[in-house]
C-alpha cells in the first residue's frame, strides 16, 4: 500500500476488511454504470481496478444504473454485470480515509477558487497522477517522476537542459522493465508521461537555444521512420508533429 494514505490497514480473519466479509456471503453487489460508463469513454486505466469482467462472456464491464428497483436490476443478471474490483474486495485492502490524490484534488480547487494561491492545473495533474499510482498503475509512476524532475531541476538556476532517457518502448508488452522505459508505447500510443511533457513544455516555453524543446510538423511519409529511429521525441499520429529535445 502506497506510504501517502490514511487508511485502516486490515489483516486475515477475523480482523479483515469487512467489504471483503460482506462478499463471503453475498455476491449481488455491483458497480454503478455511471463510473464504468465514464471511465471507458476515457480509455481511463483504473476501470480493471474499479470494476471486475463479467461472468459471462464477452467478459467485459457492465455496471448497474443506479436506483433500480431489485426485480430490474434482478433482471439484468449478476453473470452479465461487474462486481467491484479485487483492489476493493480482498481481504487486506484498507480504507482509506484521504488519499494524497484527494488532498492534491482539494488543493487544487481551492486555488481555483481563490482560497490560497497555487498552480491549479498543475495540482490537479499531479492529483491525477497519484490516483493512478494508488493503485499501481506504473505509467502514472513514471510521469509522476518525470514531472518532479522537470520541475525541481528547471528552478535550478545553473542546471543545463533535461533529457529523457529513451522515446518509444522497445516492447510494451514485455515485462522487462529495460523493454519499457520509454514515454511513448511500442504502438505509437502515448503514455501518461507524454502528456506530462507536453504540458509542461506549453506552460514552461524556454528561453536559452541551448535547452530548447521544439514542435516539428512532419512529412506523413516519413514520420514513421522518425519514430523508429527514436528522433521523434514524441511522435503524435493524428497531427504529424514531432516534439523533439
Amino acid at each position: 500500500m502506497p506510504l501517502d494514505l490514511a487508511a485502516l490497514i486490515y489483516q486475515d480473519s477475523p480482523n479483515q476488511n469487512p467489504v471483503s466479509l460482506t462478499f463471503d456471503t453475498r455476491q449481488d453487489y455491483r458497480i454503478s454504470k455511471t463510473i464504468v460508463d465514464r471511465l471507458a469513454a476515457l480509455n481511463d486505466p483504473r476501470l480493471p481496478i474499479y470494476a471486475q469482467p463479467t461472468d459471462d462472456a464477452p467478459h467485459g464491464y457492465v455496471g448497474v444504473p443506479n436506483g433500480l428497483l431489485t426485480g430490474d436490476a434482478n433482471n439484468l443478471g449478476l453473470s452479465k454485470t461487474s462486481r467491484p474490483g479485487d483492489y476493493f474486495r480482498a481481504p487486506h485492502a484498507p480504507a482509506v480515509i484521504i488519499s494524497y490524490a484527494e488532498v492534491l484534488f482539494d488543493l487544487s480547487e481551492a486555488v481555483s477558487r481563490g482560497f490560497t494561491t497555487g498552480d491549479a492545473a498543475d495540482l490537479y495533474n499531479k492529483a491525477v497522477l497519484a490516483s493512478l499510482g494508488q493503485y499501481g498503475i506504473t505509467d502514472a509512476t513514471q510521469a509522476s517522476m518525470i514531472q518532479d524532475y522537470l520541475t525541481s531541476w528547471s528552478q535550478i538556476p545553473y542546471a543545463g537542459p533535461s533529457f529523457i532517457y529513451t522515446t518509444i518502448d522497445i516492447n510494451s508488452a514485455s515485462s522487462d522493465p529495460n523493454q519499457t522505459l520509454g514515454v511513448v508505447r511500442s504502438d505509437g500510443t502515448w503514455k501518461p508521461a507524454a502528456y506530462v511533457i507536453q504540458q509542461w513544455t506549453a506552460a514552461h516555453p524556454q528561453q536559452s537555444t541551448t535547452a530548447t524543446m521544439t514542435v516539428a510538423t512532419l512529412n506523413p511519409a516519413t514520420f514513421g521512420a522518425a519514430r523508429a529511429s527514436n528522433s521523434c521525441e514524441l511522435a503524435d499520429t493524428t497531427t504529424n508533429t514531432c516534439t523533439v529535445l
